[in-house]
């Protein structure tokens, strides 16, 4: 005896790309667009008050096919999720798209740069802006080619912690959307803050005066400089920040006392060497992030085009 398959209750991916249309099938809808194959009626008015590119196409003379119901077709290249997601922005009662994945929220982005809706561009630069610190140079390459030169600045600034190296010779393929000069432009930018957060760092002096302690000696007996335990801290942020310029553990408590353990003997380190690198990792914070604000990253018009 055969067994009975029950029907799946999933739906297949043609009756989810049907549901994209559900909210736009308004009875006085006085144009179709058409993606994927999919229908979405809509108003000319609204859809030319937002876009200027819109505007022109619907005031040009055309032979327009048109649907059963006498209404113009307007076939385009996006697919049928980008077009859903900009109508829900522009019809109000019907709930704003969340972008989950980069790729549908660059498609969202490009297709409002393509069709000159400055609004929705500006109104979703904030949740790409919000991705830049968990994928920077996927949003920098976005932001460039959707033209939100503030984005791009924020997501280069979010590139400072990862190592330079790293950002040479990442392996994003989308960098090659780019031009080359953006690509120079975004590593000049981290070598530049790298070498000027270095010499902010190596800018500051020991509070301690000069000193060697007798309780403090090689192995050889030589006489030792208790205030290395700052030397070693400011060479260490400073060497590893011409190549990672945003150090997050510029107050790390374990690094700090390993420091200065061997200045512990000193009466003189040996009860403020902590205390003090503490403090400098409290200022250093503040300093590096001004001494940053300071870069500029020189992006115009050429850097987004697409």
């Amino acid at each position: 005896m055969s067994a009975t398959v029950a029907p799946s209750s999933e739906p297949s991916a043609n009756e989810e790309l049907r549901r994209l249309t559900e909210p736009f099938q308004f009875d006085d809808a006085d144009v179709i667009l058409r993606a994927q194959g999919l229908e979405f009626l809509a108003h000319r008015f609204l859809l030319s008050h937002v876009s200027p590119v819109f505007k022109d196409m619907f005031s040009l003379p055309r032979d327009a096919q048109t649907s059963q119901e006498g209404r113009p077709v307007v076939d385009l290249t996006e697919d049928a999720q980008t077009i859903h997601d900009i109508l829900s922005c522009l019809y109000p009662g019907i709930e704003d798209p969340h972008f989950e994945s980069l790729p549908s929220l660059q498609a969202f982005l490009l297709a409002v740069r393509k069709y000159s809706m400055s609004k929705l561009q500006d109104r979703m630069a904030k949740p790409l802006e919000a991705k830049a610190q968990g994928d920077p140079v996927r949003v920098f390459i976005i932001a460039c080619k959707a033209g939100l030169s503030q984005v791009a600045r924020i997501a280069a600034k979010h590139t400072l912690t990862w190592e330079f190296v790293d950002l040479a010779l990442c392996d994003i393929p989308e960098l090659n959307q780019l031009h080359h000069s953006t690509i120079r432009k975004l590593l000049q930018y981290h070598h530049t803050c790298g070498s000027t957060v270095a010499r902010t760092i190596r800018r500051h002096e020991c509070p301690i005066a000069l000193h060697w302690s007798p309780n403090v000696m090689t192995p050889q007996g030589q006489r030792v400089d208790c205030r290395q335990w700052w030397t070693n801290y400011i060479e260490h942020f400073a060497e590893r920040s011409e190549y990672r310029p945003m150090q997050l553990n510029y107050k790390d408590v374990s690094l700090i006392e390993s420091w200065c353990s061997p200045a512990r003997p000193c009466s003189i380190c040996g009860s403020s060497a902590v205390p003090h690198l503490i403090r400098l990792g409290e200022s250093l914070e503040k300093e590096v992030e001004a001494c940053i604000i300071g870069v500029d990253l020189p992006l115009d018009d050429d850097d987004f085009l697409i």
